[in-house]
This record gives structure tokens, sequence and C-alpha cells, in this order.
């Protein structure tokens, strides 16, 4: 597969998907059993972003890596878990004080025009018809043309002390 091809298909490098495999192999690792093999670390790394990145088709995922549905469902939940317990902290960075809260809240209303907002988190697509005038504009990696809306995250200093 042309490097192209798997940055579409796995949303990163191949050097970074083996670097997250060794980075995540004490977390997901299976255990060899009498009765099965266990998945090997890199093909359950790789089944994740290219599911997740899929709009979600669990079939259409276990067909691509020669894995039934079942532990294939299995192996993105497990995924999920170690990246969210074992190494959440590691990538996502939330703020310790309130004057950091503050600042970053003065920031993105600098920066984005949103008081009261400390950040975005991801968002929706919404698909709308091809405009006439600078569709290309409007063209996402899938070849549609939507608006996106990213909601903010708002929080402010009250709320951020209820965390």
């Amino acid at each position: 597969m042309i490097e192209e091809e798997w940055r579409e298909n796995f949303r990163m490098s191949k050097t970074s998907l083996l670097k997250l495999s060794e980075e995540w192999r004490p977390y997901i690792e299976g255990k060899e059993t009498i009765m099965r093999s266990p998945v090997d670390v890199v093909k359950q790394v790789s089944q994740s972003p290219y599911y997740l990145s899929d709009e979600g088709r669990l079939r259409k995922t276990a067909n691509a890596f020669g894995v039934s549905r079942q532990v294939t469902s299995e192996i993105i939940r497990k995924v999920c878990k170690a990246i969210s317990l074992h190494l959440g902290d590691k990538y996502i960075h939330l703020p310790k004080t309130e004057n950091v809260v503050i600042d970053l809240v003065k920031h993105f209303n600098r920066t984005h025009g949103f008081p009261q907002c400390l950040g975005a988190i991801d968002g929706t697509h919404i698909e709308i018809k091809q405009p006439t005038a600078n569709s290309t504009d409007y063209i996402n990696r899938k070849g549609r043309y939507p608006l996106t809306f990213k909601p903010p995250v708002i929080i402010n200093s009250a709320s951020w002390m209820l965390w």
C-alpha cells in the first residue's frame, strides 16, 4: 500500500502506527491459549483508526482485516479503553489552576472570538448541496460538501471549579 493510501485509511503514517503499537502493547496484547492465538497488536491498533474514521462500519472493518465482527468489536473497545485509561494523560492536558483556565479563555476569545470558551472539540458535518460558487472551499476529504459545526466547550471559572 502506498503512503497516501495508508494515510487515508489510518489517518497516520505507518511509522506512527508502529510506534503507537509498541506504546500500547502492554495494555492490549492478548495471551496465547490452547484454543486460539491472539490478534497481533499492530493489527489491533490498525483496526481502531480504520473503524473510527469510517463512520463506524464494523462489518467493513472486520472484513478488511479478516477478523470476525465480534473480535473487531472487542478490539476497538479494548484499544479505546487503553487510550483513555493509560495514555489519555500523556496526550490530553487539562488546566490545573484557575489562572491557567483564565489565560486559556482569554487566548481562545482573542483567537476565535468566543468569550468564556476554553476550546473546541471535534465537529459535526452537515451535508449541503454543492455550492455553485467556490464549491472547492466546501469539499471535504470524502468528496462531500458539508458545513462544519464545531461546538465550543464553554467553561467559565465557576463551572471549572465544579470539576
